[in-house]
């Protein structure tokens, strides 16, 4: 059982960066691209504290366009998750953007995460609010 968990990382030109439970719905989104010919992997975070800074930044280390979905939120600074991985990118020209989601348990599904691909894709580098 380690600080990350890595699924179809390897060949990824995509990733997307998630926690708990989003990630069961985020690898069968991965399998349906992987069909359309898309290469999109996901770096799960077991453990929040201590952050696995070195970890991320290996995992991470030929990868540039990055999504990191956040079911939580911090006023004024965004997801949670986002601004540790930012942070333990800093200083890389990687392509992170912020997905803000599932608060107060809205769904979210395959379709969504789709969309969020097309977004990470383009290597947008903004936050963005879904279900609310």
């Amino acid at each position: 059982y380690g600080l990350l968990e890595e699924y179809k990382l390897d060949d990824a030109d995509t990733v997307f960066i998630s926690t708990g439970s989003l990630s069961t719905t985020v690898k069968q989104t991965i399998d349906e691209l992987r069909k359309e010919g898309k290469k999109p992997g996901l770096l799960r975070i077991r453990t929040f504290r201590p952050f696995p800074e070195k970890e991320i930044r290996t995992a991470l280390a030929d990868k540039d366009k990055i999504g990191v979905l956040d079911n939580d939120v911090a006023p004024g600074f965004g997801g949670i998750i986002y601004s540790e991985v930012r942070s333990a990118l800093y200083g890389t020209d990687k392509r992170i953007s912020n997905y803000i989601l599932s608060l107060g348990g809205r769904h979210v599904g395959v379709k969504d995460f789709k969309a969020i691909h097309k977004k990470i894709e383009k290597g947008s580098e903004k936050r963005y609010w879904l279900g609310l």
